[in-house]
């Protein structure tokens, strides 16, 4: 539940309107200009349909995956060398590439896959899938960036599932890139 003092507060911050915001908690206007100058104290109930309202817009307006994802993505085989998966990932710029077989997501291979097995003697002669983590997790376009940010806490990145097939991916300066 809201804080009747933050009304106005959060109404502007979403970038609606008081007519907006009356329509969508079922209030009228007068009632939303009354609370946000503080000459109503308003009832339970009322306060209730704002806040619900108020959550929705939000979530409403929230961006999503599609809006953030990188869609145009590289993908590795299982059987590719290691070396030539690094070589392209080295000319992209890239640090990390998710391993595909029959076009789904088996594993990811990054730059710590790579460090944790530079060492090995035969390691220019490793494929991909001898070295590769568990795949990252995969959410939809429609998934919003807070749920995003809440698994790239503990992920490095999320693969996005495109309506029209394929993927995109979503690193946490991709997300970075779009709040600055």
């Amino acid at each position: 539940m809201i804080d009747v003092t933050n009304i106005g507060k959060l109404r502007k911050t979403l970038g609606i309107t008081q007519i907006n915001l009356a329509k969508a908690a079922g209030v009228s206007q007068s009632l939303i200009a009354k609370i946000e100058s503080q000459k109503l104290d308003p009832t339970f109930s009322k306060v209730k349909k704002i806040s619900n309202a108020l959550e929705a817009l939000s979530k409403k307006q929230e961006l999503k995956a599609s809006a953030i994802m990188v869609k145009s993505i590289l993908f590795a085989s299982p059987t590719d060398k290691i070396v030539d998966v690094i070589t392209i990932m080295n000319k992209k710029g890239i640090s990390q590439v998710p391993i595909i077989k029959n076009n789904n997501i088996i594993g990811i291979l990054n730059d710590k896959n790579i460090l944790n097995h530079i060492t090995n003697p035969d390691f220019k002669k490793l494929k991909t899938s001898e070295i590769m983590s568990e795949p990252p997790p995969i959410v939809s376009e429609s998934t919003p960036i807070s749920a995003i940010e809440q698994l790239l806490k503990h992920y490095s990145v999320v693969l996005v599932r495109k309506t029209s097939g394929g993927y995109g991916i979503i690193s946490t300066s991709d997300i970075i890139k779009k709040i600055i």
